[in-house]
């Protein structure tokens, strides 16, 4: 709960810190719905007052409808007037705050098309992209009229997103492969938060990464060839590029793709030229799964020299130590074992 409730008749409404309102029956004390705020607010104490429902938190007041005193209103406007555009944008809420999304599209794009208002093309446009989510076979012929609909760049990606698992589902490889690039190469203009469910969000690169990763696996021979040819080709492109950034957003995206072995290894040496210590490290754990021991090897040995020759000698030892205990059998960057460059060093060291 994110407040106190309010007594309604045989209902109690209580507010909660998921952005709804729950509403049950006190005869019962089982659930009769759950509202959902469009704007994404967290209500807080609640009261009630001629049909509405007002919050109260610290962030100011809201005002929310009592749904049967609402279904009446909308029902007498629609009756008096019957393009009453915000009494089918109130009639479409009314729909999916009951459950019912795809009769409440319908509202909603009635709507849309007397008014064109900025509110209600915010929520068709998110009643679509869940239309999408629940059922993509039904939803994937309104893609024309949800481009139209979007505004932001967080819009396009999650449009997107949903467009690329749904083909992905319907084993549509091609279409789904190129719907997942469009999103890797937007990857430059920033890196969006993608929700995964209401309570989980994930990075778009961290997502794309994983979804091409499962592609590899699941998808025909053909298409998988064609993955490699396009990763490649946009390895050829970050490696002909100066600095670390176009590699560090080709290692994001397709890090668990074979190809992303010589960016990474790539990466990791500019961060080592650059003195870069803290990155080259990070880049180095995250591609361990991947790595040939050879490669860790040399890294760790390259990343404790620098360190000792910065001064750091108490953070060179730590990798010392795992160029010995992990990497002690392993031929580094000069030809010597880990335990044979760690046997070398002064006894001072």
């Amino acid at each position: 709960p994110s407040g106190q409730g309010v007594h309604v008749g045989t209902n109690y409404l209580l507010p909660l810190n998921t952005a709804e309102v729950l509403v049950f029956d006190l005869e019962t004390g089982r659930e009769i719905q759950r509202s959902a705020s469009s704007s994404g607010t967290v209500p807080g104490n609640l009261i009630c007052y001629r049909g509405e429902v007002i919050s109260q938190s610290v962030h100011g007041l809201t005002k929310f409808h009592q749904i049967e005193e609402l279904e009446k209103q909308v029902s007498v406007r629609l009756t008096e007037n019957a393009d009453d555009a915000e009494a089918w944008r109130l009639k479409g809420r009314i729909l999916l705050d009951e459950g019912r999304p795809d009769e409440a599209i319908e509202c909603l794009r009635q709507s849309y098309r007397l008014s064109r208002q900025s509110l209600c093309r915010g929520q068709l446009r998110e009643a679509l992209l869940d239309g999408l989510r629940r059922d993509f076979a039904r939803y994937r012929s309104a893609g024309d009229e949800i481009r139209e609909l979007l505004d932001t760049r967080a819009h396009e990606v999650a449009f997107l997103c949903l467009m690329a698992e749904g083909l992905e589902a319907e084993s549509e490889w091609e279409p789904a492969l190129e719907h997942y690039l469009r999103l890797a190469d937007s990857c430059g203009e920033g890196r969006e938060m993608i929700d995964i469910d209401a309570a989980h969000q994930v990075r778009q690169d961290r997502w794309i990464r994983a979804r091409l990763a499962s592609l590899l696996e699941r998808g025909p021979k053909e298409i998988v060839a064609r993955l490699d040819a396009e990763v490649q080709r946009r390895l050829d492109v970050a490696l002909g590029q100066d600095g670390t950034e176009p590699l560090a957003r080709f290692v994001d995206c397709f890090g668990d793709l074979p190809a992303a072995k010589e960016g990474r290894r790539e990466l990791i040496n500019r961060y080592l030229a650059s003195k870069e210590l803290l990155a080259a490290d990070m880049a180095v754990r995250r591609g361990e799964k991947s790595a040939e021991p050879v490669a860790m090897a040399a890294t760790t040995h390259e990343l404790a020299r620098l360190l000792e020759r910065g001064g750091r000698e108490g953070d060179a030892v730590a990798y010392y130590r795992e160029l010995e205990d992990r990497w002690g059998d392993v031929a580094s960057g000069d030809g010597r074992t880990g335990r044979q460059v760690v046997a070398s060093l002064p006894e001072k060291s």
